[in-house]
């Protein structure tokens, strides 16, 4: 028996195990390189720019709060049949107009939505008509137009449809 015969003369490329060891680091920077593209091509609407004028802005959040608190405001906002149109019902305090009435959906930005009240009926009722709301989490915000006391609620629709809102919930 020769050396010829004992050894395995076929070329490297027959052999799988060869193609097996090329593939795995080839999927490996493949997979890496869709991620860093998607990472930069998508924005994260989630991360705040500016996480000191952020933090600054908190204090300034829970005095609103507190203001609410201390003038007995608070607030029920009910979704309509239809979903495409909610009453909101302002109690206590001296209200004074407008209004800002927010929905922010939990992760999506892009779905918040706000609105402004010009006028409340006699008993402290408007309706407000709204777009489609995407099920998710959302938070609710009512708000003086200058600032001045916050009521903030929150619902998962769909299911919920009533949300009282109140100071610093």
């Amino acid at each position: 028996m020769s050396i010829d015969q004992t050894l395995d003369t076929k070329p490297w490329y027959r052999y799988p195990w060869t193609w097996f060891l090329i593939a795995v680091p080839l999927l490996t920077i493949i997979a890496c390189t869709i991620t860093i593209v998607l990472a930069i091509k998508s924005e994260d609407g989630l991360v705040s720019d500016d996480y000191y004028k952020d933090g600054l802005m908190i204090n300034q959040s829970l005095d609103r709060d507190r203001k609410a608190a201390e003038l007995g405001i608070s607030s029920f906002v009910g979704l309509l049949p239809g979903d495409r149109a909610l009453v909101v019902q302002v109690n206590g305090g001296n209200i004074e107009l407008p209004l800002k009435l927010v929905f922010l959906h939990a992760t999506r930005k892009e779905h918040d939505q706000a609105f402004e009240i010009r006028t409340l009926s006699p008993n402290g009722q408007a309706r407000v008509d709204i777009e489609q709301l995407i099920p998710g989490k959302w938070y609710v915000q009512l708000e003086s137009e200058a600032d001045a006391w916050r009521l903030k609620g929150q619902m998962v629709y769909p299911g919920e449809t009533d949300i009282k809102l109140s100071p610093g919930v």
